[in-house]
């Protein structure tokens, strides 16, 4: 036989198997990872504190195996660069499991039947036929890449927080060292509304004294000068901090028991 063929053969085989494996699990464990979406975030408890803070959550799913492999999509990419009748004959963009399994079952259809047709007097294909198909077994292996990487993931899935964390504190530590080499302060404009009366240099105060989230609950020129306006927004919502701008003086208090 020739060996391009016997590649594919095998190659098939050894695909059918590994599929096999994880169509047999029960049920599979995945962790994903999220960025708490806060590179605006900051901690300003010194001057010299980090300027970028933000939380990495972990999400992890125990699931039967069949219904994440409903789910699951082929991240791959198979090269597609056939003569007119192959690329016809075959869907090299598998998308799904099950096109995977059909793409990797007519691959092999599709090569034995080639080689039967070409195959000359001596058991032999051209050089011409023999690069085609090996473009098929190339293909074969992507896939079987694929499912290897999918088998270890499923049957060794582990959580990979505490190395993911470490891995982008470094990075956000060498950012951080950047930003204040290059002399860049944090901007409070985002944590306190866009406030028009609160200076930014005020602000950078006001968030030393409280380094967590800050709110902008009520606003006169948005929601009305009016003492029925203020209390509408503000009751209830305590500890507050009420800022006040007269004749260009700026003077507050903070009411710090809710109600």
């Amino acid at each position: 036989m020739v060996a391009v063929i016997a590649g594919i053969k095998t190659c098939h085989e050894k695909n059918v198997g590994i599929m096999g494996r994880i169509e047999a699990l029960k049920e599979v464990t995945t962790f994903e990872y999220y960025f708490d979406g806060a590179l605006n975030r900051f901690d300003l408890e010194t001057s010299e504190g980090r300027h970028l803070s933000f939380e990495i959550p972990e999400e992890k799913t125990v699931q039967d195996v069949a219904l994440f492999l409903s789910k699951w999509r082929f991240p791959g990419t198979l090269r597609a660069d056939f003569p007119p009748f192959l690329q016809k004959a075959l869907d090299w963009h598998p998308v799904s499991w099950d096109d995977l399994k059909s793409l990797n079952d007519w691959n092999k259809k599709v090569a034995l039947s080639l080689g039967e047709c070409f195959l000359d007097k001596d058991g032999d294909l051209t050089e011409k036929e023999k690069a085609e198909l090996a473009k098929i077994l190339d293909n074969l292996k992507r896939v079987q890449k694929v499912l290897y990487d999918l088998e270890d993931q499923l049957v060794g899935a582990q959580s990979r927080l505490a190395q993911i964390k470490e891995k982008v504190s470094q990075r956000v530590e060498a950012l951080n060292a950047c930003l204040r080499e290059c002399g860049v302060l944090p901007s409070c404009e985002r944590a306190f509304g866009n406030s028009t009366l609160i200076p930014p240099h005020q602000r950078r105060l006001m968030s030393s004294w409280y380094p967590g989230e800050w709110h902008l609950i009520y606003r006169g020129t948005r929601d009305g000068m009016s003492a029925e306006a203020f209390h509408s927004k503000a009751d209830g919502r305590g500890p507050t901090v009420t800022v006040i701008s007269c004749n260009g003086n700026i003077f507050g208090g903070i009411h710090r028991c809710p109600g």
